[in-house]
């Protein structure tokens, strides 16, 4: 029956194992005796364990019967208060337990118990073990008490050994050391140190002290859960994963950049060395665990531990076009004469748009052309499906006649359509005399020619040579005597 139930339990794992630990077994069932140190317990405040044997589990240092910790009075040492100021022992007095459970297939056999302690100096008076096979319904002393020395948190402890009838269970162990004959329920036992001795019976094959629960090829001496991992493709330590080493670059999926940009591949740090791969081939000086680039291709990066070495999967990176970004006015940038001007940014299918006036952005205003109702700096931000973005120029649309104050039917221009010269005349109605500045701007904001002209009792008169200025639309801009006045010419 013993055996048809390891067999029972090993189909459950995989048919290669299956074949690897039942034929063994059949043959010949190895039962091993190790002598070991079963457990140990140093000066964690919490109860952690510093070491249990590999084929039995252990939960953490627990307190119990009403025992309370000591809050963080001592750093260093496992701490329990509210202890009996009775001297006499009882198994019910508080104190601290430990939980050992032998893996399946295993027999453990404690032999001896060993432990550090100190109290305060209204602490228990003393300290005594037990144990238990039966989940705390009997509990087995020696009879024997320690009387721990009297340090608060200092250095100095007094070791306590208890050593016992070798018993032998598969089962759970319960483990408890009592305080008792205490000054106050106040006084504090630290305990800084938990030894354990004894040895494991268990169905060992190879002989390596790994039984066949958790050694996963028991009959290879070299492969047990503290095997030294190689470079073989094996797994030596039993964690389900050969060699241990894993080249990986993140981040990872389809990575689309713009032109121009950069992007940062990076892989797990703390190996002896890196080399970087582009294309399958070395990139000269990328020997980190990131590299940078701005270029498109497959990037791989090899790292080794000193050991062995492991080269990542390819890890694409593609570099997107940025879209157009250029700016028109076909109809011109002064807003004095049409109440609306077309304006249009680079167009393209996969483009989205985004105008802005001043600054801010104008909601709603998402297509590749507009219509400016007001004076200001405009520009568009243009963004392709891959997120690429460029910005055009900025823009300045004026309207140049709430500039000024005159009356433009003073001024009198001829002829118009020009297509040689052009005249200008001007009556101010009064007798200033001084000079006006006149300025030529295109329609598109570019001023031609700026002209200093003299007023003699408020008459001007100025001729100008316009075949050689590109066919267009032409704003006159005259400041005279404080005031601006504005006037349209078109010159073929």
């Amino acid at each position: 029956m013993y055996i048809l139930y390891i067999v029972t339990q090993t189909i459950n794992k995989s048919m290669n194992r299956f074949l690897q630990i039942l034929i063994p077994i059949l043959s010949v069932l190895v039962m091993t005796k190790t002598n070991a140190q079963l457990y140990e317990y140093s000066t964690d405040p919490m109860g952690f364990s510093a070491y249990c044997n590999p084929n039995i589990e252990a939960e953490r240092l627990l307190r119990t019967t009403d025992a309370k910790g000591a809050g963080d009075a001592c750093d260093i040492g496992f701490n329990t208060k509210n202890f009996s100021a009775d001297g006499t022992f009882d198994t019910n007095l508080a104190g601290v337990v430990l939980k050992l459970l032998p893996n399946p297939f295993v027999t453990a056999t404690l032999s001896s118990v060993e432990a550090k302690f100190r109290i305060t100096e209204k602490g228990p008076v003393f300290a005594r073990f037990s144990y238990s096979i039966d989940s705390g319904a009997t509990w087995i002393n020696p009879g024997e008490d320690v009387t721990p020395i009297i340090n608060d948190c200092g250095g100095a402890t007094i070791m306590g050994s208890w050593d016992m009838p070798d018993v032998s269970t598969s089962q759970l162990i319960l483990m408890r050391i009592s305080g008792f004959g205490a000054l106050d329920t106040t006084g504090r036992l630290n305990i800084t140190y938990l030894n354990i001795y004894g040895s494991v019976d268990l169905i060992d094959e190879d002989g390596d002290g790994y039984g066949i629960y958790i050694d996963c090829d028991d009959t290879d001496p070299g492969i047990h859960p503290d095997a030294i991992e190689l470079c073989n493709d094996i797994d030596e330590d039993c964690d389900g994963v050969a060699d241990e080493l894993t080249a990986a670059i993140t981040p990872t999926g389809i990575l689309n950049i713009c032109k121009h940009d950069f992007i940062t591949l990076n892989t797990a740090p703390g190996y002896a060395s890196y080399q970087w791969l582009k294309n399958g081939y070395i990139v000269p000086g990328a020997t980190n665990d990131s590299i940078v680039t701005e270029k498109p291709g497959y990037y791989q990066v090899i790292v080794t531990d000193g050991v062995c070495l492991d080269t990542s999967a390819v890890q694409a990176v593609a570099v997107k076009e940025n879209p157009f970004a250029n700016i028109y006015w076909p109809e011109g940038l002064d807003l004095c004469f049409d109440d609306s001007l077309k304006i249009k940014a680079s167009f393209g299918e996969s483009y989205t748009w985004q105008w802005y006036k001043d600054g801010i952005a104008i909601p709603f205003e998402n297509y590749y052309k507009m219509l400016a109702t007001e004076a200001g700096a405009y520009y568009c931000e243009i963004i392709t499906f891959y997120g690429c973005a460029r910005t055009t120029d900025t823009i300045n649309i004026i309207q140049s006649c709430k500039l000024g104050n005159g009356n433009s039917n003073n001024m009198i221009l001829s002829p118009n359509p020009a297509t040689e010269e052009l005249n200008i005349s001007f009556n101010s109605g009064n007798n200033y005399s001084g000079s006006a500045i006149i300025n030529f701007m295109h329609i598109n904001g570019q001023i031609v020619s700026t002209e200093t002209v003299s007023i003699y009792n408020g008459n001007l008169n100025y001729t100008i040579n316009v075949n050689s200025w590109p066919s267009g639309i032409y704003i006159i801009q005259s400041a005279i005597n404080g005031k601006t006045y504005t006037n349209k010419i078109v010159v073929n």
